[in-house]
C-alpha cells in the first residue's frame, strides 16, 4: 500500500501528466469520472472520455471533457484510430464489469470485459505509441486473504471476476515484454465517495463518507476503505513515478 509521504515527496518523475492529452476509459463511472475531474482541474489536461454508459452516467462527465461512446470489446484498430485522432499520450482504463454475484452465471461475459478487452486496449496503446497506461485492478484477486496484504502475496481469487482481474494484471506485464507497452496495474481496495454506481459494494452511508473524507489520505486505509478522490489523484501520480510493468496495491 502506498504511503502518504511517498506522494508528497518531490519524487523525480519519469513521465509528466500535465497540459497533455489523456484518455480515460470508463470515465463516466464512479472512479473514472473523478479522475477526469482531477486531470482537468488540477493538471490542465485535455481529456477524452470513452464509455458505453451501461453503468456510467453522462451527467458525471466534466463539462470540459470530450465524450465519445465506446465499448472496449470493439475492434482494437478502431480504438487506436481514436487515440491517434485525439493525439492521446496517456491512457487510464477504468472500464470493468465489477458486480461479483453476476459472474457466477456469466463467467464468459466477465472475462471478456475484464481480461480479453484489456488486451485489446493494450494492443491499441502499442499501435498508438502511448507513453503510459494505467490498468485498474482489484484486491479481489487475493480472495479471503487476511491481515496485511502486499503485492507479493499469493493470488487466490475465488471468483471469475477475481481471475479476470488477475489475468489483466498478467497481460500488463506480458505486453511490456512482448511489445513494449508501458503499463502499470493498480490493485485497489474498497472505495467510497460520491457517484457510486455499484452501491452494493459499499452502501451509501453518509457517516462512512464523512469519516473517509475527513481522515483518509491517499493510501491510508480505514477498515479497508479508501476515499475515491484521493485514490484517483494517487493513480495519476503513479503513472508518472512508478516503474513500468509493475503491479502496485
Amino acid at each position: 500500500m502506498l504511503l502518504k509521504n511517498e506522494i508528497e515527496l518531490n519524487i523525480e518523475r519519469m513521465r509528466e501528466i500535465h497540459n497533455c492529452n489523456v484518455c480515460v476509459i470508463g470515465g463516466a463511472g464512479f472512479l473514472g469520472s473523478q479522475l477526469v475531474d482531477h486531470l482537468i482541474e488540477d493538471r490542465n489536461c485535455n481529456v477524452l472520455v470513452l464509455d458505453n454508459l451501461i453503468t456510467g452516467k453522462e451527467k458525471h462527465i466534466h463539462k470540459k471533457a470530450t465524450f465519445k461512446w465506446y465499448d472496449i470489446r470493439d475492434d482494437e484498430h478502431q480504438l487506436s484510430h481514436i487515440f491517434n485522432d485525439s493525439k492521446i499520450e496517456y491512457v487510464f482504463n477504468y472500464a470493468a464489469e465489477p458486480y461479483i454475484p453476476e459472474c457466477f452465471d456469466r463467467p464468459m461475459h466477465f472475462f471478456e470485459i475484464n481480461a480479453t478487452a484489456v488486451l485489446r486496449v493494450l494492443n491499441a496503446c502499442q499501435k498508438s505509441n502511448i507513453k503510459g497506461v494505467l490498468q485498474v485492478s482489484s484486491a479481489e484477486i487475493y480472495g479471503d486473504l487476511k491481515g496485511k496484504i502486499t503485492e507479493s502475496d499469493a493470488i487466490e481469487a475465488h471468483s471469475t471476476y477475481g481471475v479476470s482481474k488477475a489475468a489483466a494484471d498478467g497481460l500488463v506485464q506480458v505486453r511490456w515484454r512482448e511489445g513494449n507497452v508501458p503499463g502499470i496495474a493498480m490493485r485497489q481496495f474498497n472505495c467510497v465517495g460520491e457517484r457510486e454506481t455499484h452501491e452494493y459494494v459499499i452502501p451509501e452511508i453518509p457517516i462512512v463518507i464523512e469519516i473517509a473524507t475527513e481522515f483518509c489520505q491517499f493510501g491510508a486505509v480505514l477498515d479497508n476503505v479508501l476515499y475515491a478522490p484521493k485514490i484517483v489523484t494517487g493513480c495519476a501520480t503513479a503513472v508518472e513515478v512508478f516503474t513500468i510493468t509493475t503491479i502496485y496495491g
